[in-house]
């Protein structure tokens, strides 16, 4: 699987680029702070990108971009469909977003890690799916094990976390202010004061619409999939034991499914 584009940006570069083509944002980029220091690494962006043939000054004295990178920023900003991948781990914390416009047919992957951002464009919908499923950036396979899934409420689950330092048992009393099973509790416990790694995967139509969504939480041993009711009102949850071939399927099938 090759992409046809391949495009990598500093973040102020950019910014750069956003501010030409007058766009205000990006998810997955921070956004630009005024200050000394930003201006000037805002400045030095500029003359790196017309350095490298990405922008230049037309004849009117305005700045123009690329048309090849004004499509993949404009179709960043502000998608049609957008698959969203945060993932965390002691090694990295990196957000992976699958911008796709369908109505000049761009699929992009843009991937943010360390203020560098990387944009690759796909001809199939199957290979941002794919993209998408890798980007997971599952380093074990784990597979499910045989406990009820719980019925729990953020802000059970909120203070579960919260307490998560303290260890399994302090745990398992914030998750014990709702009723499930006991065993199935235990180890959603156990795996949470061990986790070792986190997902979140959101499915969104105009960033603001989520068709889809769900939390992954991993110790070595066990990963628990975490769903919100489909009811934007609804305070409960779902935890269930799941594997990681699972959660790559349901990001696979998702990302194929809404787009």
């Amino acid at each position: 699987m090759a992409a046809v584009i391949r495009l990598k940006l500093a973040r102020e570069e950019v910014h750069v680029l956003l501010q030409i083509a007058k766009l205000p944002g990006m998810m997955g980029v921070d956004p630009f702070v005024p200050s000394p220091e930003g201006e000037a690494l805002f400045s030095l962006a500029l003359r790196t990108l017309i350095a490298r043939g990405l922008v230049e000054l037309n004849n009117e004295g305005q700045f123009v971009v690329d048309q090849s990178v004004m499509g993949i920023i404009a179709a960043s900003a502000g998608p049609d469909v957008m698959a969203v991948i945060n993932t965390r781990s002691a090694n990295f914390d990196i957000t992976t977003t699958f911008p796709i416009q369908l109505k000049p047919g761009l699929l992009i992957s843009h991937q943010a890690d360390q203020g560098i951002h990387t944009f690759e464009v796909f001809e199939d919908v199957r290979e941002i799916a794919e993209q998408a499923a890798l980007a997971l950036r599952i380093s074990q396979e784990i597979n499910a094990i045989d406990v009820n899934p719980l019925r729990v409420r953020s802000t059970t689950m909120n203070a579960a976390r919260e307490v998560r330092k303290q260890g399994p048992q302090a745990i398992l009393r914030a998750l014990s202010q709702d009723q499930g099973d006991p065993i199935a509790q235990q180890r959603l416990a156990e795996t949470l004061a061990n986790s070792t790694y986190n997902v979140s995967f959101s499915m969104l139509r105009s960033i603001t619409d989520q068709i889809d969504g769900f939390a992954m939480i991993a110790s070595a041993q066990l990963c628990y999939m975490v769903t919100p009711d489909k009811d934007p009102n609804s305070p409960w949850l779902t935890i269930a034991s799941t594997s990681t071939q699972d959660v790559r399927r349901r990001v696979h099938g998702a990302c194929l499914t809404a787009l």
